[in-house]
């Protein structure tokens, strides 16, 4: 493992929380959330440097607005092995329907599914409505980045080449560059925005398309010298009615955005006389990207959690020549965390995350599981076998995590616990307030009542 680091306090205003709030009238959650929070702020107090008899917004001022405590890395704190080799793209689970007898029935029956061709069942959360404002969320996506949430690159708003400026206006330096970019992209539409240095690791070995069945090498135009990494936020409320197809119009609005997003600042890049090429899932591993960024960790789930959103994020990234700095990893306890709170493992319909307690070098139970990186592998024929017969993605263990929460009390004290001994509670103080529960019926049923903060 990679082990020089330093440590450093991050001020929480570098990591701002989603600020939306329930206008719901009170019910048990809150109930619990004000009967309960003091004794729970009297309980974990004294372990993480909060005066224990302050009240909860106060112990929320204490431990938290003056610092999230982040360790800034100087390198990859992921354990990665010596011999470590690029990942070829044929043997994710979503090219394997181009080939793989097993996944492409698979992807069949949930294509089918999906796209109304086998009608929805009509219960909650997956009726003729739900279908259509699902697909009405995709179809950026399916309609102007076809097949990119596939893994196919260079489609549509994804595309490689674009009119460069002849003017060349250029950056007055690397932290000029660095400053006018994270300003466009969160103007753009990125909710968080981190910059890495280009490693080819994270590039696949190979590219192949499922549906053509071709291979072809990853060969830029240019040398690229950094990677933009961009995380969309996905709709809170919509994750609580998981694994509806409410649930996935979320996921679809998310990649819909990230093919805008992605081209809009590949566009602003070479507005400024530079090179750039935009990606959605395809081209490089975006959870590798979103670590190497500053973005996050790598949870047990598989996929990236933020500080600010926990998982309930989706990726995107333009790899570019434009002057920059790259901004350092992160750690802030996730790991330590998911070691015992296993919530995501629990509520996962197919079963298909680790329950196994330390993450490992291993290669994991599929070919689809990159190999020579420290991390908990997931089971994604599994995964996508339930997907087929959900008719929807799930994400489910997006809704579950503990991470994966408004910006109530009691969360920002258990974002600052996680990091120290007392993190074992946090699972315990989820479950007690109620959050985190998946397939939840009054949720699915309220959704279209509720006001949306889009």
């Amino acid at each position: 493992m990679e082990e020089n680091f330093k440590e450093k306090e991050v001020p929480s205003e570098q990591a701002p929380a989603n600020q939306t709030k329930s206008k719901n009238n009170l019910n048990r959650r809150q109930f619990l959330l004000s009967s309960l929070g003091i004794g729970v702020a009297t309980a974990v107090g004294a372990t993480i440097g909060v005066n224990p008899f302050t009240k909860p917004e106060e112990a929320l001022a204490e431990g938290t607005e003056k610092s999230i405590p982040l360790i800034v890395h100087d390198n990859m704190p992921i354990e990665i092995a010596k011999d470590y080799k690029r990942f070829n793209q044929k043997n994710t689970i979503f090219c394997r329907f181009g080939y793989d007898p097993e996944i492409m029935s698979i992807g069949k029956t949930f294509s089918e599914k999906f796209h109304g061709v086998v009608p929805p069942s009509g219960e909650p959360g997956f009726t003729e409505t739900d279908a259509a404002v699902a697909l009405a969320a995709w179809s950026v996506d399916h309609e102007f980045a076809t097949n990119s949430e596939f893994g196919v690159p260079n489609q549509g708003l994804y595309a490689w080449e674009g009119p460069i400026n002849q003017r060349k206006p250029g950056v007055k330096d690397a932290e000029d560059g660095t400053s006018k970019i994270k300003k466009a992209a969160k103007f753009l539409g990125a909710s968080l925005v981190g910059i890495a240095d280009y490693d080819d690791r994270w590039v696949y070995s190979e590219f192949f398309n499922p549906f053509t069945g071709e291979n072809s090498s990853p060969e830029f135009s240019f040398e690229p010298k950094h990677v933009i990494v961009m995380a969309i936020e996905m709709d809170y409320e919509s994750f609580l009615t998981a694994p509806t197809l409410l649930e996935s119009a979320a996921a679809g609005l998310a990649y819909s955005h990230m093919a805008e997003t992605a081209h809009k600042v590949a566009t602003f890049i070479r507005q400024l006389g530079y090179q750039a090429i935009p990606c959605g899932n395809d081209t490089a591993i975006s959870p590798a990207l979103g670590v190497q960024a500053g973005l996050g960790e790598l949870g047990r789930n598989g996929l990236l959690i933020t500080p600010q959103y926990g998982p309930r994020v989706r990726l995107c990234k333009v790899f570019t020549d434009m002057p920059m700095n790259a901004d350092k990893p992160i750690t802030f306890g996730v790991e330590r965390f998911c070691e015992t709170c296993m919530k995501c493992a629990d509520s996962c319909p197919s079963k298909a995350i680790s329950r196994d307690k330390k993450p490992s070098m291993q290669q994991g139970p599929s070919i689809s599981n990159n190999p020579g990186v420290r991390k908990w592998a997931i089971n994604p024929e599994k995964c996508f076998k339930f997907w087929s017969e959900n008719g929807g993605d799930c994400g489910s263990c997006i809704a579950s995590c503990p991470y994966n929460k408004l910006d109530v009390w009691h969360h920002e004290l258990a974002r600052t616990m996680a990091g120290t001994p007392a993190a074992p509670m946090l699972r315990s103080m989820d479950d007690l307030f109620g959050f985190g529960k998946v397939n939840d019926t009054q949720e699915i049923k309220d959704w279209w009542k509720k006001d949306t903060k889009y």
